[in-house]
This record gives C-alpha cells, sequence and structure tokens, in this order.
C-alpha cells in the first residue's frame, strides 16, 4: 500500500512528484510539521515561533525616557512659562536680570543703547522696565501654562510690580537695572551655564521677537 498524504490523501504518484515530502500542503510521519504544528510545538516547550514584539504591539515594551523637569529642560523658556514654579524673590530676579542681559544684547546687536547703556545721564532705564514687565502681563502663551497674569505668576499684582520695579531700581542694587551686565556675569551668579539662555528666552518671549528679528 502506498503512503498518502495525511492532508490531501494523494500519493506522490497522484501528485506527480518524486517524494511525498513535496507536498507543501500535508504531512505525514515522513514529513516536516506544518505550520500550525510548528505554532503548537513552539508553545508547548514555552518559545515563542517568532522573536520581537507582535504586529499589534507596535513596540510597546520599549522603555519611554524620563522626562526631566521643567527647569532642567534646555528649552525651559520654549515649552513652558519660564517664570513657572519659582518663589516670588526669584520671579523678581529673573525678571530682572533678563531685562538686563536684553539690553546688553541689544547694544552688542543693534548698537541701541539704553537703560546703563544709554550715555545720557537723566535717562531712566526704570521706564523700560516698566513697560517690560508690562508685556509681561499680558503675553498671551498659547503652548505654556498660562495664568491669570499672562506670563506672570498667579500672585502677581500691581503691588508686586512695584516692588519688582523698586528693587530693580535701587541705584545700590550692584543687580539692578544702573549696572551692566553680560553672559559670564549670569553664569557666575546663579551658576548655571544655561541661564543665559534660559534668560533670552524668557526676553525673547515678552518683547515678542528674537534678536535675529532686528530693532522695531
Amino acid at each position: 500500500m502506498q503512503d498518502t498524504c495525511a492532508h490531501c490523501n494523494k500519493s506522490a504518484a497522484d501528485a506527480a512528484i518524486d517524494k511525498l515530502k513535496e507536498c507543501r500542503k500535508g504531512t505525514s510521519e515522513n514529513t516536516a510539521p506544518s505550520k500550525g504544528a510548528s505554532e503548537n510545538a513552539g508553545s508547548s516547550t514555552g518559545a515563542s515561533p517568532k522573536s520581537g514584539p507582535s504586529k499589534g504591539s507596535k513596540g510597546s515594551n520599549r522603555a519611554n525616557p524620563t522626562p526631566t523637569s521643567v527647569t532642567e529642560n534646555p528649552l525651559y523658556g520654549v515649552l513652558q512659562n519660564p517664570v513657572m514654579g519659582l518663589s516670588q524673590k526669584e520671579t523678581y530676579r529673573r525678571l530682572i536680570d533678563s531685562f538686563r542681559l536684553r539690553l546688553d544684547d541689544e547694544c552688542n546687536w543693534w548698537g541701541r543703547f539704553r537703560g546703563a547703556y544709554d550715555s545720557d545721564e537723566e535717562a531712566d532705564p526704570r521706564v523700560d522696565f516698566h513697560d517690560f514687565l508690562l508685556r509681561a502681563e499680558n503675553k498671551e502663551l498659547r503652548w505654556a501654562v498660562q495664568s491669570e497674569k499672562g506670563l506672570l505668576p498667579k500672585w502677581w499684582d500691581e503691588e508686586k510690580r512695584t516692588e519688582c520695579e523698586k528693587i530693580a531700581g535701587a541705584k545700590t542694587n550692584r543687580e539692578g537695572l544702573y549696572h551692566k551686565t553680560e553672559k559670564a556675569d549670569i553664569i557666575e551668579a546663579y551658576g548655571d551655564s544655561l541661564m543665559p539662555m534660559k534668560l533670552r528666552l524668557l526676553a525673547d518671549i515678552v518683547e515678542g521677537k528674537t534678536l535675529m528679528g532686528g530693532p522695531s
């Protein structure tokens, strides 16, 4: 009696092949196990017939990167509100230093002399800083966490603005409006090599343009 394929019930002669194992549809004790048998064999041994994630997993086993905190993110000033979560004292400090560094950049980039860079002894840097704070209060941030006072924290009000202006306008304050600052000074004061970039981004947001945009 001739052996027949267990799947198609044909002998080798009927299937017009030399050997029964060449029949791709069937299986017998002389042929390789079928796809279904292979899968069952894999499951019985605990081994998976295929490696890698399944079609529906879409790489779900890939580890997600741990996000950095807002203050550690180099794009802090762009991706988040740059004064969010700061103390009142630190908020004042960054607003003042952001404005001071902006004046230094304008002097070097545009040849514009304001504040401590203005040769006119009667020029009052507090006027420009007052306008800077007003713009910060009214700035709408479409991409960041919005507060009740534009860019500034919820606790900010007219009284806080006056207090910030008073600190900035004190001539005895070496970190105030009457004293120049530059990138190296900021890095030394904060101990943070990224702080100049953060303060510049803050000023860009308030002013509504970068230094590359040119003077208005």
